[in-house]
């Protein structure tokens, strides 16, 4: 009797499990919301579980884009919040790296996560498509315009640099050199620590090897200078996220290379270990 009952509860188990998943499914096959934090100018309705706009909230992201869109600073921006006495939905003062994810929040664009890619969500949006990628293109340069003090004293240019996401995080990686005598080895890593979650282990990539599929999809010539390569990029990738487990490289176009229709394109890198 007791192997019976047990069989009857693996059963149940197993056809909850299913039910659960379908669930889900279906409600991302539609853009719909299934878990997760309520993002600073929406609230969770509480019977569908689906954003909707607060107007308080709202007003005050749309201004923070319309900063940015400017040209202003997060840091600059978080100074102007707090002296119209904003706060965040934790009642806290702003800071520029809580501004820097609202800028950086895809929700605010009508967009929802799709693997490793981002699609139309059922929730409305608060920001224009084309204000937000400005924006991101604007946080981008900040963080490639100038060298930091590595690449200044060895001259390395990194291409992708404040382009590469982690496809396991969604968090930008950063640059990282190895000398062996002459020899300087780049790599692209995961070591941020944003958002108060540790770095993704073991996720780290040659730099050439990335560097060469993303230029190689772009059709940029192998014969312009590093530099040129890089600003090449930047004209013409909004983003590329880096599958550690599968070692493939997902380029989103700003514009299709040789006036193609295609807006995205994937390359295949190699995956690199470490030590």
């Amino acid at each position: 009797m007791l192997n019976v009952l047990a069989s009857f509860s693996e059963f149940e188990r197993d056809l909850a499990a299913t039910r659960i998943a379908e669930s889900r499914a279906h409600l991302k096959a539609h853009g719909r919301r299934i878990a997760g934090a309520t993002p600073f100018g929406y609230f969770a309705d509480r019977h569908t579980k689906q954003l909707v706009i607060c107007d308080e909230e709202a007003a005050a992201v749309t201004r923070m884009f319309q900063w940015a869109d400017a040209g202003v600073t997060p840091a600059v921006i978080a100074s102007y919040a707090n002296a119209l006495r904003w706060i965040t939905g934790a009642g806290n003062p702003w800071t520029a790296r809580q501004v820097l994810s609202i800028l950086t929040n895809h929700t605010y664009a009508g967009l929802v996560v799709d693997g490793f890619a981002f699609r139309e969500g059922c929730h409305p949006n608060l920001i224009d498509r084309e204000v937000y990628h400005r924006v991101q293109n604007l946080i981008a340069a900040r963080r490639t315009g100038v060298p930091g003090r590595h690449g200044g004293r060895t001259g390395i240019t990194w291409i992708v640099r404040g382009l590469l996401i982690c496809g396991g995080c969604g968090r930008p990686m950063s640059t990282h050199s190895v000398r062996t005598g002459p020899v300087i080895r780049r790599y692209y890593r995961c070591r941020s620590t944003a958002g108060g979650r540790e770095p993704c282990k073991g996720v780290i990539v040659a730099a050439h090897e990335i560097e060469t599929a993303v230029l190689r999809e772009i059709g940029a010539g192998s014969s312009l200078l590093s530099k040129e390569q890089a600003a090449s990029v930047k004209e013409r990738v909004r983003g590329i996220v880096y599958d550690a487990d599968t070692g493939k490289v997902r380029i989103e176009m700003i514009k299709p290379p040789d006036d193609s229709a295609r807006d995205e394109a994937e390359a295949t890198g190699r995956r690199e270990g470490t030590k």
